[in-house]
């Protein structure tokens, strides 16, 4: 299992499969179940835009557990009923603007390759520092 956070939680390490070096994951909890840490963050709207990009980077401290297949899915809503997805946490976002100042729960979950994930909540705190809402 490949893991993203500034706090991983587990050991990485790799096999090489036909040639492609394949991440594998030594959960250090032997836990069978997928769990994902979020965290709360505070973003600000600049001055060229009144729109700020939240990936689910910047909400997981840390991913531990499930399976080892590959890859993960990194999820995020607003409402958690419609959901944005990727493999990638940097692609997986969410887009905030003057509509949404103040502070907010997003939705964010990780699955394995067998579906294996439960929502955490994080709350965001969108500001307009540069005065760019009307």
């Amino acid at each position: 299992m490949d893991i993203h956070g500034p706090n991983i939680v587990g050991e990485i390490t790799g096999a090489n499969v036909g040639g492609a070096l394949i991440p594998q994951i030594t959960d250090l909890y032997s836990n069978s179940e997928l769990c994902v840490t979020g965290m709360n963050n505070v973003v600000n709207l600049n001055g060229t835009s009144d729109t700020v990009r939240v990936t689910a980077y910047d909400l997981i401290r840390s991913v531990h557990g499930g399976s080892t297949s590959l890859p993960l899915t990194y999820m995020m809503s607003k409402n958690n009923v419609d959901w944005t997805s990727n493999t990638d946490p940097f692609a997986c976002y969410l887009e905030f603007n003057c509509d949404d100042l103040g502070g907010l729960p997003v939705y964010v979950k990780v699955e394995d390759g067998t579906n294996n994930g439960q929502p955490v909540v994080a709350y965001i705190t969108v500001q307009d520092n540069g005065v760019i809402c009307p």
